[in-house]
C-alpha cells in the first residue's frame, strides 16, 4: 500500500492573511458603481447615505492598511486656503465641493508603489501644471482640471461642475478615457485598486497605467 504524503496547507494570499476581502467581494463592490450615479452605502441602522469623497477616502485608507509598510501610500496635511485660491485662479473657476472635500482632508496622496503609481492632489504642483497648459481644459462640453496623475504621466481630470465625471488623459496619444461618474466614485475606484493590488490580482483593470 502506497502512503501519500499529507497535502500541505494552502498558503493564504497576502490579503486573506490580513482578513481582507477577496476577489468576489471586490467584484461585488465594483458592481455598485453606476455611471454618473453616487453609490448608496448601507449602514447598521438600516438607513442609507450617499457615498461622498470623505467616505470614499476612508475606504481608501482601510484598503491601504492591507499593504506592506513599504507600499503604503503617504499623505500631506490639508491644503491651505491660499494654495486653493491660487489653484482656483489658475483654473478660472471655483473648485467643486467634492474636490474641496479632498483638499480639506489632504493636500496630496502619493501611492507610487501601488501598481503603476498614483499621485493625487498637490495643489501647488497642479497650479503650475495648469498655468503651463500641461493638460486639456475641455473634454467634450465639460470644463476640466487635473486632480492628479499616474506613474506614467497620464493625468486624472475632474470636472469644474459639481458631480461630473473623471477621465484619464493619456499623454502619449492625447486621448481621454472615462474613469468614473464623480470624484467620489473615482476615489472609490482608487480604494478598489489598492485592495486588488494588495490581493495580488493580476487581471484587475487598474486606473493607473
Amino acid at each position: 500500500r502506497i502512503r501519500r504524503p499529507p497535502t500541505p496547507p494552502r498558503r493564504p494570499s497576502r490579503q486573506h492573511a490580513k482578513n481582507g476581502p477577496g476577489l468576489r467581494q471586490l467584484r461585488a463592490w465594483a458592481s455598485l458603481w453606476a455611471f454618473g450615479t453616487p453609490i448608496l452605502a448601507s449602514i447598521e441602522d438600516g438607513k442609507t447615505a450617499m457615498t461622498n469623497v470623505k467616505s470614499a477616502l476612508a475606504r481608501f485608507w482601510s484598503a491601504a492598511d492591507l499593504l506592506e509598510d513599504y507600499e503604503r501610500p503617504t499623505s500631506n496635511a490639508p491644503a491651505t486656503p491660499e494654495h486653493l485660491a491660487l489653484f482656483e485662479a489658475a483654473i478660472g473657476d471655483p473648485l467643486p465641493p467634492d474636490a474641496r472635500d479632498f483638499f480639506q482632508a489632504h493636500d496630496s496622496i502619493s501611492a507610487m508603489d501601488v501598481h503603476n503609481g498614483y499621485s493625487i492632489g498637490g495643489s501647488a504642483i497642479l497650479t503650475r501644471s495648469v498655468s503651463r497648459g500641461d493638460f486639456p481644459t475641455k473634454i467634450d462640453s465639460w470644463s476640466v482640471f487635473p486632480i492628479g496623475s499616474d506613474g506614467g504621466g497620464n493625468a486624472f481630470l475632474a470636472t469644474v461642475a459639481e458631480g461630473g465625471p473623471v477621465w484619464k488623459w493619456r499623454h502619449d496619444v492625447g486621448l481621454s478615457v472615462w474613469l468614473a461618474g464623480s470624484l467620489a466614485e473615482f476615489f472609490g475606484r482608487l480604494a478598489d485598486d489598492v485592495r486588488a493590488f494588495a490581493d495580488g490580482e493580476t487581471d484587475w483593470d487598474f486606473m493607473a497605467g
